[in-house]
């Protein structure tokens, strides 16, 4: 009798150490068109909530049974996205993946084509680059020359056009996966300087849109190359720009 409740005490142990680290299932939802409710007889995607030893787990599937997105939460209410996420096509072919942390987009993502092969690579560490404060000879120039003969450029971009930065936006502008799976769209106003030596700093997007879409912004903003900085009276002045860049689906 002792040894038949040790050996059950042992399968015991068994089964839950088989269990720790396994996701387990919390619940299912069903979803058709833009993400409206529905039920398990008429959907496009089933979603599957697993519970993890740090968080939770969601994998979506297409009607097909092919694997659409997976990703890993710190929690889901609120949404806090933390860990590794990957986005499949309707064949089933991997994406995208990246990862996030505490809600951000994080290091390098990757982009793929039909094939499997690299399509592009995205950085989201990049470098947030913070302005000099205008040192007494500017104030001085800007306070106090006089608006009647003062003289004013503004920054230009470099390139044979006027649209040379827009088509530089256009290039390197990605859809954030997230965004584009949950149709997010619309316009993020974003702003920025351009300093005395024709650097971009002080990136900024008004908040209220979509914080991965606003991310992609700052991001590509921040690619922007060497201009030539704005003048007062010819010397090199700090000037603040407007860039308004929209988000859609064709």
């Amino acid at each position: 009798m002792v040894i038949e409740i040790i050996n059950k005490h042992i399968y015991l142990l068994f089964i839950l150490f088989s269990l720790k680290g396994q996701s387990q299932p919390i619940s299912t939802e069903y979803f058709i068109g833009l993400w409206e409710p529905a039920d398990n007889h008429k959907y496009d995607i089933k979603r599957l909530v697993m519970q993890t030893d740090s968080g939770y787990q969601i994998k979506d599937y297409r009607k097909n049974e092919k694997l659409k997105f997976e990703g890993l939460f710190s929690s889901i209410n609120p949404v806090v996205e933390h860990g590794h996420f990957s986005f499949y096509g309707k064949k089933g072919k991997l994406e995208a993946e990246g990862n996030y942390v505490n809600g951000v987009l994080t290091g390098t993502w990757n982009f793929y084509n039909e094939d499997g092969s690299l399509k592009k690579e995205v950085d989201y560490s990049f470098p947030q680059r913070v302005c000099e404060p205008l040192d007494k000879a500017e104030r001085e120039l800007i306070l106090n020359s006089i608006d009647s003969i003062r003289t004013e450029s503004v920054p230009v971009y470099p390139g044979t056009n006027t649209n040379a930065m827009y088509q530089f936006i256009y290039e390197h502008l990605v859809y954030p996966p997230l965004a584009s799976m949950y149709f997010k769209s619309g316009k993020v106003v974003v702003k920025f300087k351009i300093d005395v030596q024709g650097d971009v700093c002080n990136v900024y997007a008004e908040a209220g849109m979509d914080k991965d879409l606003e991310l992609e912004t700052r991001r590509v903003i921040s690619l922007l190359s060497k201009w030539t900085p704005g003048m007062v009276n010819g010397i090199p002045v700090m000037v603040e720009m407007t860039c308004p860049i929209t988000f859609s689906f064709q």
